[in-house]
């Protein structure tokens, strides 16, 4: 299968894995018979133990997400309107399932090499660092989100609404993906 991938990485503390990767699978959302996450077939998933935290990765064709992104003509597309919005809705509803402190999609270079050069972030849990790096979709759990004195700057940007914790965009309207 060819094309350019995006990945979802969920960052879940040793302490909260479950007892199989089946089972972590089914806590995210993931339909193994049918390879859907959300409105999206998985193209690939892995499983990888880091020092601090167990990294769920589901990744998908970047067409997917592309195909609905490009039906948006309005450049200040109101993230309620995206019809992607059920895709962000899946990863923070599966970050929540699992108890993941972060979940990152990567819609530029989603190569889990450079991810594994941005775990620091992730040790860190430093929530200006993290939405700093202006990730597709960053969810960050309450726990990482508390006391979180936000710079004005890093709210740029479209934010899904409600909780728990906060979900950030990389951008705003149509833009908001990438």
């Amino acid at each position: 299968m060819g094309g350019k991938f995006i990945a979802t990485y969920f960052f879940i503390p040793h302490a909260q894995r479950p007892p199989t990767d089946g089972e972590l699978l089914h806590n995210l959302g993931a339909d193994l018979p049918s390879g859907d996450f959300g409105p999206f077939t998985i193209a690939n998933r892995e499983i990888d133990v880091l020092s601090d935290h167990i990294c769920a990765q589901l990744y998908f064709l970047d067409t997917e997400l592309l195909n609905l992104v490009v039906t948006i003509k309005d450049p200040d597309q109101p993230v309620e309107c995206d019809p992607a919005l059920p895709f962000a809705i899946a990863i923070r509803k599966a970050a929540v399932a699992i108890n993941a402190d972060i979940a990152i999609l990567e819609t530029r270079d989603a190569t889990f090499d450079l991810m594994l050069d941005r775990y620091w972030m992730v040790l860190l849990g430093d929530p200006v660092t993290l939405a700093a790096e202006r990730f597709g979709l960053v969810y960050m759990s309450d726990n990482i989100t508390k006391n979180w004195d936000v710079p004005a700057h890093l709210l740029e940007r479209d934010e899904l609404p409600g909780g728990p914790g906060r979900t950030l965009f990389a951008k705003r309207g149509r833009f908001r993906w990438y």
